[in-house]
């Protein structure tokens, strides 16, 4: 007996026409490792964090500072307890492009929190987003967001190349001829490769974009617009022959 597999539609299509089958809501790793290439677009590439600069101390130093311990207990109960992963354990999130995530937030600013009357008022917080409106005030926010931009950058510091000379780089692997003439296969691995990294720098830099466009409305204004507008008051008015009398 023939051997065939049976694949059903999830609508109807008239007889004949072309079927696609969708590969799945995968990031670039997998397209990568098992098709070998890289959708051009992708809503569901993201940029896995295995490591955050939480606390600054080992994990062999936290159980002797107490409030790194309270910090991590609350980050325990949100599931959020692994601020230092060891080598291969999987991504403690991952990171969308043009999304500041809450989870993100939610790291840095539980590690600005130096007082446990900071960690108490947070510990019936049932979510990320509920810890946020409960214990995040524009001070912590504001701090939180410059860390994370601070993060960011020197996460695009590890990179050896920049988002520039990727964009350089792309436009230079097209189909225009190279001084080299690379055969097409080499030429295509190129691209690949080149793509694969600038969808991840892109990510980061559309998240810093975000959090230096909160850093600016968290800042507190330093009054210079209220010094323009003393500066800016009329001129008296001059007189004239016969204003008295009016």
């Amino acid at each position: 007996s023939k051997k065939f597999a049976v694949v059903y539609s999830d609508r109807a299509c008239p007889a004949g026409e072309q079927l696609f089958e969708t590969y799945g809501d995968n990031d670039n790793n997998i397209y990568l490792d098992y098709h070998g290439f890289i959708p051009t677009f992708n809503p569901y590439e993201c940029y896995p964090v295995q490591r955050l600069p939480f606390d600054q101390i080992s994990m062999s130093q936290s159980s002797n500072n107490k409030m790194a311990e309270e910090r991590r207990n609350l980050l325990k109960k949100l599931n959020m307890n692994n601020p230092h992963p060891p080598q291969g354990v999987r991504a403690m999130m991952c990171l969308h492009e043009g999304e500041l995530s809450a989870k993100l937030l939610v790291y840095f600013g539980v590690a600005l929190m130096n007082t446990q009357a900071e960690t108490d008022k947070c510990l019936l917080a049932r979510s990320p987003q509920e810890l946020i409106s409960r214990c995040f005030d524009d001070k912590l926010k504001l701090r939180a967001y410059q860390d994370i931009e601070k993060w960011i950058e020197s996460e695009l510091a590890r990179f050896s190349t920049t988002i520039k000379a990727d964009e350089s780089s792309l436009n230079a692997l097209q189909d225009t001829p190279l001084p080299f003439n690379p055969p097409p296969l080499i030429k295509g691995r190129q691209r690949t490769a080149v793509m694969y990294r600038l969808t991840r720098k892109h990510i980061l830099d559309s998240i810093r974009i975000l959090a230096r466009e909160e850093i600016k409305a968290l800042q507190p204004d330093d009054g210079s617009s209220d010094k323009k507008k003393k500066q800016r008051k009329k001129r008296p008015k001059k007189r004239r022959p016969g204003d008295d009398e009016l």
